[in-house]
């Protein structure tokens, strides 16, 4: 019964990150339309882009782990 309930909490667990991923993706895309038609500074683009990329890539490395974690 525990591994039951640690892999629905794991599966839990790897949909957040991966609708937290695709959130991202399109926060990314919407800041990349707003500079493109120059509504955003170049200096906000560039930090704010900066933070959503790193963000995403702390969320691929959970999402990596998870699914490995499952594997095994």
């Amino acid at each position: 019964m525990e591994e039951i309930i640690n892999d629905k909490e794991d599966y839990d667990l790897l949909n957040t990150l991966e609708r937290r991923k695709s959130i991202l993706y399109r926060e990314i895309q919407y800041l990349d339309n707003e500079y493109f038609i120059d509504n955003i500074n170049v200096e906000d683009f560039n930090s704010s882009r900066a933070e959503l990329v790193s963000e995403v890539s702390k969320i691929i490395d959970q999402i990596n782990l998870q699914s490995s974690k499952q594997d095994i």
